[in-house]
């Protein structure tokens, strides 16, 4: 026998999504938030799943929305035949007045406690526990391991495997007993994590919420039999977060760079980009011209290039950039990074508002 889990961490509702360049886009990525629980919600009655497993940081912080909220148990409700296991997280911890605690989630919906739980199923068994607080030193893996070996046992957590945030360790996995332990915390899919008998995993976040969080985001598909887990990653972002490198040496016009920028934007316009810009800029680069009209949902510019610099004929010049140039020049270490790095810095504060630190 197989049973089959949807399994999904980290969507952190109602985050505030900073790093946008306006409140709208904002707004628009909340509710694309939203609308992406509902697709794995229907992800699960589709594959015909045994169990929806959500493993912790379902919300970003103690204050959620009632819009978020009642969409987010209506969504659940739709999907009566399926039970969903709730382990909480750091960030929205099952605490007094936390929304695990006084909200109706619906009979179908078990949301851990703090204690070790074991809740039998139709041919296999969940175990769980949830955060406590926002901070969870000990490992709450510390010294588990299965009632009954034979069955198919399956495990809730949000942990950080040798980390500081409920930190669970290798040899505790290898002893549980576990045939897959579905954990949330880290928000990149880890691919399946072998040890001994026990494969663990981490989905990664759902959706993107910041330049931290590159490429395709989504949930796990497990399918597992008794000494056999196989997963699928199934990607479900809307948008996709991008950092891309852009090199502006020798481009004389923001023609040219806008060329190479589109050049090198290897998504699609629903992405977020991150471009970064290095080299020696032939002229003074103002962001907001590069990022005009660009095909994609929002982006924003790193600038780290440095002022082209004409040695030969600055130094040469009777002026306070000359003079600067020509001192620089005498020294025997000319050519070291460090030395054409302060040759950079000194043009930027002779040229500019501003010094571009590296």
């Amino acid at each position: 026998m197989a049973v089959k889990i949807i399994h999904c961490a980290d969507l952190h509702f109602d985050s505030p999504f900073a790093g946008l360049d306006s409140v709208p886009k904002a707004e628009i990525r909340r509710e694309e938030l939203r609308r992406t629980f509902g697709q794995i919600v229907e992800l699960a009655e589709k594959e015909r799943a045994d169990a929806l497993f959500i493993c912790g940081d379902l919300f970003d912080g103690e204050r959620v929305s009632a819009k978020t909220l009642g969409y987010m148990r209506e969504k659940l409700s739709m999907i009566p035949q399926i039970p969903v296991f709730i382990s909480a997280g750091n960030h929205d911890p099952n605490i007094a007045g936390s929304y695990y605690r006084i909200l109706d989630w619906g009979e179908n919906v078990h949301i851990f406690s703090s204690q070790m739980e074991k809740i039998e199923c139709d041919g296999f068994t969940v175990y769980g526990a949830s955060f406590e607080h926002f901070e969870q030193t000990e490992s709450k893996l510390s010294g588990f391991s299965v009632d009954e070996p034979e069955k198919i046992n399956l495990m809730v957590m949000h942990a950080d495997l040798d980390g500081t945030y409920n930190p669970i360790s290798r040899k505790e996995i290898e002893n549980s007993g576990l045939d897959y332990l579905a954990l949330g915390h880290v928000h990149q899919y880890s691919g399946p994590l072998s040890f001994g008998k026990t494969v663990a995993a981490y989905p990664g976040c759902p959706e993107g919420r910041g330049f931290d969080e590159l490429g395709e985001k989504g949930v796990i598909c497990a399918s597992i039999e008794k000494g056999n887990v196989n997963l699928r990653f199934m990607p479900l972002s809307r948008r996709i977060y991008r950092e891309i490198t852009v090199d502006v040496s020798d481009a004389t016009s923001y023609e040219t760079l806008c060329g190479r920028i589109l050049l090198a934007m290897d998504g699609t316009n629903d992405d977020i980009y991150k471009i970064v810009l290095t080299g020696e800029a032939e002229f003074s680069i103002e962001q907001a011209v590069l990022l005009e009209n660009l095909p994609c949902f929002a982006a924003k510019i790193k600038d780290k290039t440095k002022a082209k610099v004409d040695v030969s004929a600055l130094k040469e010049e009777y002026s306070l950039k000359g003079l600067f140039v020509k001192k620089l020049s005498e020294r025997s270490d000319f050519d070291s990074p460090l030395v054409r790095a302060a040759l950079g810095f000194g043009m930027d504060a002779m040229s500019k508002e501003k010094v571009k630190l590296p």
